[in-house]
């Protein structure tokens, strides 16, 4: 019996074994099977454009992207293309500001991603001219009991017309790319020339480093006067030197209910010079202003600004903080007595070629004003010493004043018009330097006032 018990038991164990080898193989295609099944493409987007339309818009929205961003996503570029109305939108955003324009494409199917612009701008550049196809296709890891969520992945595939050749990109399908702000509320158009001279002197006396950052821009107060004019007044200051110019323009049908005042940062403005710099200077620029809603990341209030032509925008955050008024000191220098008037082009030329003797640390200038001349003068220790002697239009008694020669240099080269005026009260008072006589471009009614701190060195 024990015998008889222990062959039964052994038969089932080997019927057992048997089973589970089978079950186990089984199993395993079953697995392998799901695991081939477990993915699946979708397109997500598909358009044709032209590559010079598509390298012209990566250039223009290149200037959002930051150099150190504390975010991979800010290195990206945003895709949306509208299939209703055949387009291919493109933005960038480094938080302090973005950038958006839009380029004709001819759309299959919508959709939206975020691509790594330095990759994708390289590549575009590198393809021959005439139309590129992009297409996005997504692919999407399934779940199953045997296997742990993937997620999915975004692959952006570029592909020149009539050419052999197909170029995969890893994109992103998140919704985390930061969307620019909304701004609305146009307040006035001014035409490009004249805000290009505006932000344009403004520039020259931002402050670079300051405990204050406030004055590391540039402060917009816009009214409207009594002839219902909007008056556009740009302030800026380094505490050396302080510049105020100032446009008129019609509303143009846009009513600006209330005085607006708001700062944007120079490196924003920088960036909006160089691209009016290139449109045409009849080009008119809407610009646009709306306050912001609070939220729990952000709970202070906050305002932001568009500048938009054409199919191209800049929006910009402003900078929070009070802007000092200045208006007391422009009062002041105005009844600066002793003027005298020099012919701009000399002026500049001198002061050019007596930089290359300056100090190298305080850069000091001497001026002596006396009848009918000039003579500038410069010395640097163990180098050597330098003056020029120039013709000028003088009222008032003689005087001596010294000056930063480069913080000169620089505004002297700002100004457009043939002569230079600068109004001294005395050496230790701040000095009004204006553009006197006929100008370069008649065609620009901007008035722009330099005032320039005087070196008390004894």
């Amino acid at each position: 019996m024990t015998n008889t018990t222990v062959t039964k038991e052994k038969k089932p164990r080997t019927s057992s074994r048997k089973k589970t080898t089978a079950s186990t193989t089984k199993a395993t295609k079953t697995k392998t099977v799901k695991s081939e099944n477990s993915k699946s493409k979708r397109t997500e987007f598909e358009l044709y454009c032209d590559r010079t339309e598509l390298e012209t818009a990566l250039t223009y929205v290149k200037r959002a992207i930051p150099q150190n961003p504390h975010h991979p996503l800010l290195n990206h570029v945003s895709l949306i293309t509208n299939a209703e109305k055949n387009t291919l939108d493109l933005t960038t955003n480094s938080l302090e500001f973005g950038a958006n324009t839009k380029i004709k494409a001819k759309v299959s199917q919508a959709g939206q991603l975020t691509v790594s612009f330095e990759v994708f701008d390289k590549l575009v550049k590198k393809f021959p001219q005439g139309r590129i196809k992009l297409t996005a296709s997504l692919t999407e890891a399934a779940k199953d009991t045997d296997s742990e969520w993937q997620g999915e992945s975004c692959q952006l595939i570029l592909s020149p017309d009539d050419e052999d050749a197909q170029f995969e990109l890893s994109a992103n399908v998140s919704d985390e790319f930061p969307a620019l702000p909304k701004v609305t509320s146009r307040l006035l158009t001014v035409p490009a020339n004249i805000l290009l001279k505006q932000i344009s002197s403004a520039l020259i006396s931002v402050a670079t480093k300051q405990d204050n950052k406030i004055l590391t821009g540039v402060r917009f107060n816009l009214t409207v006067d009594s002839e219902k004019l909007v008056k556009i007044d740009t302030i800026s200051t380094d505490s050396s030197r302080l510049t105020f110019s100032t446009s008129l323009q019609p509303a143009n049908k846009v009513k600006l209910a209330t005085p607006t005042s708001f700062t944007l940062p120079a490196k924003v403005l920088k960036e909006l010079r160089n691209s009016l710099a290139a449109t045409s200077s009849d080009q008119q620029i809407r610009i646009y202003y709306d306050e912001l809603e609070s939220s729990e990341k952000s709970p202070e209030k906050s305002a932001a600004v568009m500048f938009a032509w054409d199919d191209k925008r800049l929006i910009a955050r402003v900078m929070q903080g009070d802007y000092p008024d200045l208006s007391e000191l422009q009062k002041l220098v105005e009844k600066n007595d002793k003027v005298a008037v020099f012919n701009r082009l000399s002026l500049l030329q001198s002061l050019q070629r007596l930089a290359v003797l300056s100090e190298t640390k305080n850069k000091i200038l001497h001026i002596s004003l006396s009848g009918d001349r000039a003579i500038l003068q410069v010395q640097r220790s163990n180098i050597g010493k330098g003056y020029e002697n120039l013709p000028i239009i003088m009222s008032g008694e003689a005087t001596e004043i010294r000056f930063n020669i480069k913080n000169l240099t620089d505004i002297v080269s700002t100004i457009e018009s043939n002569d230079v005026c600068l109004k001294i009260l005395d050496k230790q008072s701040p000095c009004l330097i204006e553009g006197y006589g006929t100008y370069e471009s008649s065609t620009v009614p901007v008035r722009v006032e330099h005032i320039i701190a005087p070196l008390l060195i004894e």
